[in-house]
């Protein structure tokens, strides 16, 4: 994990977008992908998948990406125990900027 996390200074809690968001990675070289990481605790196991996904739609209505260039993976993590279930997509603009 240190070798992955030592290109990206890592960032928590940052205000971005309409709220603020669990991780950001801010990649440390240009041309490296940033990652935002929203994180939720479901209730039970059978949530996890569906918590995972809310998870991806919470980065997109608080539109977390906002003002970022180019592609951006959004990872969004539900834990249940000692479980974890994750969701990822890839997004991608040439500058992301709010909605009206």
């Amino acid at each position: 994990m240190h070798g992955i996390l030592s290109g990206y200074r890592v960032r928590s809690q940052l205000e971005s977008g309409n709220g603020r968001v669990d991780l950001i990675l801010e990649p440390r070289k240009e041309g490296a992908v940033p990652i935002i990481m929203e994180l939720k605790v479901s209730d039970s196991g059978a949530d996890m998948d569906e918590d995972a996904a809310r998870a991806i739609g919470q980065i997109h209505s608080k539109e977390y990406h906002m003002g970022m260039r180019g592609d951006v993976i959004l990872i969004g993590l539900a834990f249940h125990g000692k479980a974890v279930r994750g969701s990822v997509e890839r997004i991608g603009s040439e500058l992301t900027v709010a909605s009206q």
